[in-house]
This record gives C-alpha cells, structure tokens and sequence, in this order.
C-alpha cells in the first residue's frame, strides 16, 4: 500500500506520494532492500532541521545501506524560505552515495506539485520510476476528517510528525491526503532529467 506524505510527514514504503510540494521538498532514501524512506520537509529553521533528524532516525532504524537519495521540489522556492541546499540536506541525513536533484520549477502549476517514487522489484537498487506533475492536474483527492475512524490507513500508521501522529498535527488541519484522480501519471523522469551529485 503506497504512502501519501504531507507537511512534516515521514513514512516508508515500496511506493512513496508527494501532494502538494509547493515550498517543501520531497526528500526520498532509497535502501539496499528496494525500500523508500521519505520525508515531505518543510523548508527552513527549527522544523526542517526537526523533519531530517527524524527522518535519520528511520533510515538508521530500517537497517542495511542507503543506495540513492532523491530530492524532489523548487529549489529556488525552498531555498528563498530558507530551505537547506542539497549538500546540506544529505549531510543533515549522513548519507554518502548518489543524491538525485530534480527542480520541479520546469513544471508550469498554479498550486504547486505532485510526485510519486516506486522502487523496482526487479533492481531494489537502480533507479526508481519517478513521476512528476503539477498538483491541480490530480485533484480532487479523498479527504479524511480527523473524527473519521482512519486507523487502518497506512499513511497514519507509518507517519509521525514533530506533533504526533498526522491527524493531531495543526498544520494538517483536518484532512489527509489518500489518492489522486486520474489512472496514470505522466512518463517517468529520465536520468538526464536530474541534477547529480556524488557525495
């Protein structure tokens, strides 16, 4: 079952869903095992540095050795709003290896972006499917009100937040995001679709 990350989200997953990047980064660690550990980081101060720590403390727990890292949103915008660089973010994390950098600032959108990372089963470790569109063009989504009974979705039960679970946070408000509308996503991003650094 696939997880939907929003602000401050962490969850991990063989699919792993961005809504709504629009200051924040998307920011995916892909182990040995084909598994995604991901975080949707909020840009700057106090809680970006709170989201990478938390996010650290998973990689570590998951076990096994991290073979890609992919981060996944405006950089100029997240930046602006004193986002960490890409350096900064994998350093924060501890990790040395492959940093995959795509600007979504290339994609035109009114409301920011979605994107959604699947691991390969037949290469845990190559490169993931990455696919990215403007937001607005997988909307509506299913909204779950935090007096719902949501205990079954795995997006609760694999997401903390500096706060707590999603539900409980205020930023989240009252919803959670489980879906998008349309059956298939655009083509996936191609190698040369990134910026690389080796760290």
């Amino acid at each position: 079952m696939a997880v939907y990350l929003d602000e401050s989200m962490i969850g991990k997953d063989r699919e792993i869903n961005y809504p709504h990047l629009l200051l924040c980064i998307g920011v995916t660690c892909q182990m040995a095992d084909g598994t995604l550990i991901g975080c949707h980081i909020d840009s700057g101060g106090d809680v970006e540095d709170k989201n990478l720590a938390e996010l650290r403390q998973w990689i570590t727990a998951h076990g096994g050795a991290a073979v890609n890292l992919y981060l996944i949103g405006n950089r100029h915008v997240n930046r602006k709003h004193n986002g960490k660089s890409d350096f900064e973010k994998a350093y924060a994390l501890g990790f040395t290896g492959k940093v995959w950098v795509f600007d979504t600032a290339g994609i035109a959108s009114t409301d920011g972006h979605f994107a959604r990372l699947t691991s390969n089963p037949t290469d845990p470790k190559g490169m993931c499917d990455i696919r990215v569109c403007a937001d607005p063009d997988v909307r509506p989504y299913k909204f779950h009100a935090s007096t719902d009974d949501i205990s079954g979705l795995q997006v609760v039960k694999r997401t903390l937040t500096p706060t707590g679970y999603a539900y409980a946070a205020p930023r989240i408000k009252t919803t959670l995001r489980c879906g998008i509308t349309i059956a298939s996503l655009p083509a996936p991003l191609a190698r040369s679709d990134f910026k690389f650094i080796s760290i």
